[in-house]
């Protein structure tokens, strides 16, 4: 009796695996078949979906969409398209890059960004993902060089005056930006060499620390140079959430040209400053004069 029992448990387990395993699979398959039905319903021919989960295996459902399969949502992956399709699953988040609503199908999060709204700006010469092309030191009483090591530029000083690209939350929202907190004893200064020049520079940034709630808290002064002379300046002020700017040129940069962004404040203690940007091209007109600063 016991050799019997035996036989039919080595018999009935793997039989019991085998059906739990196709039950998976074929759960799987469903609720990418009902995903693809949802994105092919939905999603225009000419925008881009990003499956952001090592789950997915190559969807073959949706051939005739642009399907990009990786572990986060990466700008340049998205740039020039007007709608971006993001799946992943429902704890996802994704950066700021245009308007976004959310929809769950079954256990997957989708969102759709609507990058049109931003492509004005996005379309410039992107001073966050050309940040690696940069150097960075900062100037005071001695110019003090920022060496990038393991792709973070390290200032002398406390941890948290390097520059680096940071994803943080600010006035409730997720906001991927160049985090380069200044000093009041000098400034930082950030050299791109080779920008392609153009006619504006389109600026966000702010303040992600608690200083911004009170009011002792200084104002970040930014200045912005090329060819050796000032060609503008903004000051980003001590209020909560990201704040939009933009440096129009009167006299149009001619690239290739090195821009320096010069950042500074009254008050460095909690000063966590972080900034991003786009040189925009020049439009058709000629110009002269002294430099502007922000519209």
């Amino acid at each position: 009796m016991k050799e019997k029992t035996k036989q039919i448990v080595l018999v009935a387990v793997p039989l019991i695996l085998a059906l739990v395993l196709a039950a998976v699979v074929v759960t799987r398959e469903r609720r990418e078949a009902a995903l693809a039905e949802y994105l092919l319903t939905n999603a225009d021919e000419r925008d881009v979906v990003v499956l952001v989960s090592s789950d997915f295996d190559k969807m073959h459902r949706l051939e005739g969409r642009r399907v990009i399969y990786s572990d986060a949502v990466h700008w340049d992956d998205v740039m020039g398209y007007d709608v971006a399709w993001v799946v992943g699953p429902g704890w996802l988040e994704v950066p700021m890059l245009g308007e976004v609503t959310v929809r769950d199908v079954g256990p997957y999060r989708v969102h759709r960004i609507d990058l049109a709204a931003h492509s004005r700006k996005r379309k410039g010469y992107n001073l966050l993902r050309n940040l690696h092309h940069a150097s960075v030191h900062r100037s005071g009483t001695r110019i003090e060089p920022c060496p990038r090591r393991s792709g973070v530029f390290a200032c002398v000083g406390e941890p948290w005056f390097s520059v680096d690209i940071k994803r943080v939350f600010m006035g409730g929202a997720p906001f991927e930006c160049i985090y380069a907190h200044p000093r009041s004893d000098g400034e930082l200064v950030i050299v791109f060499p080779q920008t392609p020049g153009g006619g504006s520079l389109a600026l966000e940034g702010g303040i992600d620390d608690d200083g911004v709630y009170y009011p002792h808290g200084a104002d970040v002064e930014m200045v912005v140079e090329a060819g050796g002379r000032e060609i503008g300046r903004t000051t980003f002020g001590n209020v909560p959430g990201v704040q939009e700017r933009v440096l129009t040129f009167v006299d149009p940069l001619q690239g290739p040209v090195p821009l320096v962004v010069k950042i500074t404040a009254e008050n460095q203690d909690t000063r966590h400053f972080c900034f991003t940007g786009w040189l925009e091209p020049a439009p058709d007109r000629q110009g002269g004069g002294e430099p502007l600063t922000e519209q």
